[in-house]
């Protein structure tokens, strides 16, 4: 009975990561990692780009302070730079404790690590592999839900880095109304202290696409695409390079000038390139961790046919050379045709001997034409292993 209840907190822990929103994600992972796994310590640290970081840290001082250290030492104790080429790192150490830092990915970049310590014998109803393993691969499946092109969450943070950037010079809330899909309105509101999601009760416009850029909104419209907030002094709509109808709101009508205008223009530029340069990047990081995969399952297929080779042919390879060899011992008995070709023999067996010998040093495979669309391992200009790490 007790087994059944702890399988169905373990699904309701897993079910509510689901549900994370922005600004909270490494809050609900931290929640979860806790709930499944009872750690005497732990740190989640994520940073959506163009975001402000989250950062969620629980637990006992002192082992608080042994998991930064322990970070420290990884090189990722306060951002995701150190952690590029890691994966899952779990440790034991000689005091009774194991330590477990995941990596949080999207699209194959590292936005960020949860990372945790426990007392040995576990409490939790989970182990801390096993339930850091299972909310890491949740909270990536939760995040790249959230910023799938097109979708509201996507288009939140859009609005949340415009917020972000232009508080400066006045603007204190954003409503986004993107081309496609046509039934999707976000709106936020900041204050000194936070950043709010506001619900558009009704949008002001039958047809947006009609609205010029920079037309005025007036105060009913306001409080429609902000509702419930109060503040917002004077408001202009502004279409982007993707056809989006953006509302910037103000906290003074002065504010809204001629210079706000050029700023917000500008913003949007470097918005614009900022997220083509992401996919981009993305883009070309997929590439090249599938040629890695590609290259090594390669390298695994050689490998298995040197094997393969070796157990097969260098048996009876090392009886022929070794019986040529006897042979060649008593050459002086022999005529010259067969010493010439015991020779042969003997050099023939040499070669596919170390032909073989380099097939079991090869890393990175490269192929060339063989005959008839056929492609063959060109063994001298592949990759092999150094001397050190044969």
């Amino acid at each position: 009975m007790k087994e059944n209840k702890n399988i169905q907190q373990i699904i309701n822990d897993l079910n509510g990561l689901g549900k994370s929103r922005i600004g909270s994600l490494a809050e609900t992972c931290g929640e979860a990692i806790k709930a499944l796994s009872n750690p005497a310590a732990l740190k989640v640290y994520l940073q959506i780009p163009g975001l402000k970081p989250e950062s969620y840290d629980d637990g006992k001082r002192r082992y608080r302070e042994y998991l930064s250290g322990f970070l420290k030492k990884l090189g990722f104790e306060s951002k995701s730079d150190g952690i590029k080429g890691a994966g899952f790192i779990t440790v034991f150490t000689e005091t009774d404790e194991i330590v477990c830092v995941g990596v949080i990915r999207h699209l194959g970049n590292a936005l960020g690590y949860a990372a945790a310590v426990a007392t040995l014998p576990e409490s939790g109803p989970v182990t801390l592999p096993d339930g850091m393993s299972l909310v890491i691969s949740q909270i990536e499946a939760r995040i790249n839900a959230l910023l799938t092109p097109g979708s509201p969450s996507s288009i939140e943070i859009f609005a949340r880095r415009l917020l972000d950037t232009l508080s400066a010079i006045g603007v204190c809330a954003i409503c986004v109304k993107p081309e496609t899909p046509a039934h999707i309105v976000v709106s936020i509101a900041g204050t000194d202290k936070e950043t709010s999601l506001c619900e558009a009760e009704e949008f002001p416009y039958e047809e947006p696409h009609q609205v010029e850029t920079g037309t005025v909104i007036n105060k009913n419209e306001i409080s429609l695409l902000w509702s419930g907030v109060a503040g917002i002094a004077a408001a202009i709509w502004i279409r982007d390079s993707q056809n989006r109808l953006i509302a910037f709101g103000f906290s003074d009508k002065k504010l809204l000038n001629k210079s706000a205008r050029e700023k917000i223009d500008r913003q949007l530029e470097l918005l614009a390139d900022d997220d083509i340069e992401y996919i981009v990047k993305s883009f070309e990081k997929l590439k090249a961790d599938f040629k890695k995969m590609v290259n090594s399952e390669r390298a695994a297929a050689v490998t298995e046919t040197a094997v393969t080779v070796n157990h097969v042919i260098n048996n009876p390879l090392t009886a022929i050379l070794g019986n040529t060899q006897l042979l060649l011992m008593n050459k002086d008995k022999l005529s010259k045709e067969t010493v010439s070709k015991l020779e042969t023999i003997e050099k023939s067996a040499i070669q596919i001997r170390e032909v073989t010998d380099k097939l079991m040093t090869i890393i990175e495979p490269v192929r060339k034409h063989y005959a008839s669309g056929l492609e063959m391992i060109d063994i001298e200009k592949s990759k092999k292993k150094s001397d050190e790490e044969k």
